[in-house]
């Protein structure tokens, strides 16, 4: 009978709690001014920072994580110096998450922590890393020393030991010059190259070591797809439609149709448009750059430009771009100070002026101390590689002559360079 008793008088118990959380329920729907407690719990969720850790990676991030780590070991255990290992990962993948969690847990034979340098071909996907929690630097500082040589400079190769590195990882890594990869390699130093392995191929004159990297992370997280600029990007990749409308969680990502080409103020507003052509490029930079209300045939201080040849001589990379911030002509060419868009400065830096004059770029043989520019309000896909900015447009053109592998690849790569914002503006 107390038995009986005992588990009446729980149910009782469960029943007033039942009530009791029925009626909170209801109060906090009827509320609709949060308390102040409740706004500091709220806040301090939302600035909370979640730590990840191994525990936390899956599939092709464990095979990689393994992988790496082999990789590493072997070469340690045996002697010598591997060949370098690539690892490459789609947009949204959880790549930096892998290499963020890999490389600090790699060991030297004594038990201690690696000594890794983090690099990128250009300052901006350096910056990129940096912002990821890697501490990075170009490719070119890493690998160069600048030498005095009369009124110019002259970048030599460092030696190994003042590289001061036991391992490289170089992100971005399809970009690479022939040249400058050679230099890298012939240091002797462990090389872990990554990149996307479903962006375009280099251009003419690079070895892509992306093109088949032997680790591959292919499956976009979940929470990477509330992106509506991954989301987006995925569906091309994977040969998906994409409608006209909004995506994402934070509808951070709109697909358009083409008429929104006329809105030039809509342009303007954008951090980068890229296109496909050279002659919509063209078009599209004298129309934002006359909405912008900058006139006359050269730059003028304040224009964004975009640095369209490698000079190893200047250290300007095809692809830089950068701001002018004072501008003069002297003996028929420019003499410019430039910034780049993580805050270095260039000065003194001569430039041709043909572009700008209406005709073809110089022909260029040899070593030159003169840089070849364009305006750079918009840019083509190929020179956006190994970029990224906050609001993108992408002006989707006909591609004549093009594989459909090409015309998938170009439009994932010009759609993934948007950060926070992108607006595809389709043919």
């Amino acid at each position: 009978m107390c038995k009986v008793e005992e588990r009446k008088r729980k149910r009782a118990e469960r029943a007033v709690k039942r009530r009791k959380a029925e009626r909170l329920a209801r109060r906090t729907q009827l509320d609709t001014k949060p308390t102040k407690v409740a706004q500091e719990v709220a806040q301090a969720v939302s600035e909370m920072k979640t730590v990840v850790t191994y525990d936390d990676l899956d599939g092709d991030q464990l095979l990689a994580y393994h992988g790496i780590h082999t990789w590493w070991d072997t070469q340690k255990r045996i002697g010598g110096v591997a060949e370098p290992l690539t690892v490459g990962g789609f947009a949204g993948t959880g790549k930096s998450t892998l290499l963020s969690i890999a490389l600090p847990a790699l060991k030297n034979p004594d038990g201690s922590d690696v000594k890794v340098k983090y690099c990128a071909y250009t300052g901006k996907a350096s910056n990129v890393l940096m912002q990821k929690g890697l501490p990075a630097q170009t490719m070119h500082s890493l690998i160069y020393d600048c030498v005095p040589n009369g009124d110019t400079v002259d970048f030599v190769l460092k030696h190994k030991d003042d590289v001061d590195a036991q391992l490289i990882v170089v992100d971005e890594a399809s970009m690479i010059p022939d040249e400058m990869r050679q230099d890298l390699e012939s240091l002797g130093i462990p090389i872990l190259y990554t990149g996307d392995h479903g962006q375009l191929p280099p251009v003419a004159g690079v070895g892509n070591v992306m093109a088949d990297p032997i680790f591959k992370l292919e499956q976009p997280h979940r929470q990477a797809l509330e992106s509506g600029i991954i989301e987006v990007a995925t569906n091309v990749r994977n040969r998906k439609r994409v409608k006209v409308g909004v995506y994402g969680k934070n509808k951070d990502a709109e697909v358009v149709r083409s008429r929104v080409i006329n809105d030039t103020e809509r342009l303007a507003a954008a951090d980068m448009v890229i296109c496909y052509t050279n002659k919509k490029r063209e078009q599209l930079n004298r129309v934002i750059r006359k909405y912008k209300g900058f006139e006359g045939t050269y730059p003028q201080v304040g224009e964004k430009l975009i640095c369209v040849r490698n000079n190893k001589n200047t250290r300007m990379f095809n692809g830089l771009v950068l701001y002018v911030k004072a501008i003069k002509e002297e003996g028929g060419y420019l003499v410019m100070d430039l910034v780049d868009e993580v805050g270095n400065e260039y000065l003194n830096i001569k430039a041709f002026t043909n572009y700008f004059e209406g005709a073809d770029h110089p022909k260029i043989f040899g070593r030159t101390l003169f840089d070849v520019f364009e305006f750079a309000y918009a840019i083509t896909g190929h020179k956006s590689q190994g970029s990224q900015w906050d609001n993108v447009i992408v002006v989707e053109e006909v591609m004549y002559r093009q594989t459909m592998d090409i015309k998938r690849r170009w439009n994932y790569t010009a759609l993934t360079r948007a950060v926070k914002k992108l607006t595809w503006i389709l043919k």
